[in-house]
């Protein structure tokens, strides 16, 4: 899914890469089922995408501005997952964050390079273009991961 060497994904079912600073128009050429689109208004613009990576559900967020590929989330998915506040509980939500950080290490075959545990959960795995991470944020109550490209 993550190139070792770049930071480009390559999503279950496509051919081609996603990759930092991506065009809008390269992303949608992709042919990749988009699941929802948000436009906010003001040059923000989110996509939603799902598939299935090395037996995980995977969904996936990407963030354009100014139609260019600024942030990229993603989160496993279970059928188990809380789909409304009255199903929520933090430690069902740490679950998530434990089972995101299991599907990181099996897709890096390796433990995070970084481990800290306040002031919230967070892993971090380094690499010469960036960093891919895995959080629980209280804040938002979400527990989620992430690429941050150099």
């Amino acid at each position: 899914m993550i190139n070792f060497d770049n930071g480009e994904i390559v999503f279950p079912g496509c051919s081609n890469a996603i990759f930092a600073d991506m065009s809008i128009e390269k992303f949608k050429g992709l042919g990749i089922r988009i699941d929802k689109t948000k436009d906010l208004g003001n040059g923000y613009c989110w996509y939603s995408i799902r598939g299935e990576v090395e037996g995980f559900k995977i969904g996936m967020e990407l963030c354009f501005y100014q139609n260019r590929l600024d942030t990229l989330h993603f989160h496993t998915r279970d059928a188990m997952d809380a789909l409304n506040w009255d199903a929520w509980t933090e430690e069902r939500e740490m679950e998530v964050y434990w089972r995101n950080n299991r599907f990181l290490s099996k897709i890096f075959h390796r433990k995070a390079d970084k481990v800290r545990k306040t002031p919230y959960p967070q892993s971090r795995y380094l690499f010469s273009w960036g960093e891919v991470w895995s959080v629980y944020d209280p804040r938002s109550a979400s527990s989620f991961m992430g690429i941050s490209w150099l």
